[in-house]
């Protein structure tokens, strides 16, 4: 559960910092830190099935869907880097990987009729602006443009965490205070 928490916050300054300064390549690396730490939970699960087999299905489809969106937010930073550099081919090509990402999002959005009231808003708003970004883009390459959409993009950035677990130590009083 650490590790969800650390990603939840690693969320919210990603979120923070593209409301900042819109899409740079730090920002997707700081999205890229969230897909880490979500990665590290689900690495966790899965080490110690027997020990969590009480978890419930909820809390790992929010795991997957939660590191589908942030590599899809991911992906667009890069995007509007890249669109910024008049680079639209590139553009579109990171976009594609985007909605690719967020079409699975929505897919476990709706996996179960209880979820849906949850997750599948927040899913399908960023899944329209995804698609009215990319549609922009393709109308921009198709008129001005010209450039060939690659069939690979390059890797995203490296992993950037900015949040650490805080360590927890009862002062003297307070450690035999149950006892």
């Amino acid at each position: 559960m650490k590790n969800v928490a650390l990603a939840q916050a690693q969320a919210v300054v990603a979120r923070r910092a593209y409301e900042r300064s819109g899409g740079t390549t730090l920002v997707a690396a700081l999205y890229k830190g969230v897909i880490h730490f979500t990665e590290l939970a689900q690495k966790a699960y899965r080490d110690h099935l027997s020990e969590y087999n009480l978890l419930p299905p909820r809390l790992v489809r929010y795991l997957e869907m939660m590191e589908l969106m942030n590599k899809a937010q991911a992906f667009r930073c890069m995007a509007e880097e890249v669109k910024a550099k008049d680079e639209m081919g590139l553009a579109l090509a990171y976009l594609d990987r985007a909605v690719q990402h967020v079409n699975k999002a929505v897919g476990f959005s709706q996996s179960e009729e209880s979820d849906k009231l949850h997750w599948t808003n927040p899913c399908v708003s960023v899944h329209d602006d995804m698609n009215n970004l990319r549609d922009t883009c393709i109308t921009e390459n198709d008129k001005v443009f010209y450039m060939r959409i690659p069939e690979r993009v390059p890797a995203l950035p490296e992993p950037k965490p900015m949040v650490n677990p805080i360590v927890y130590e009862p002062s003297s009083s307070q450690k035999y205070l149950f006892l």
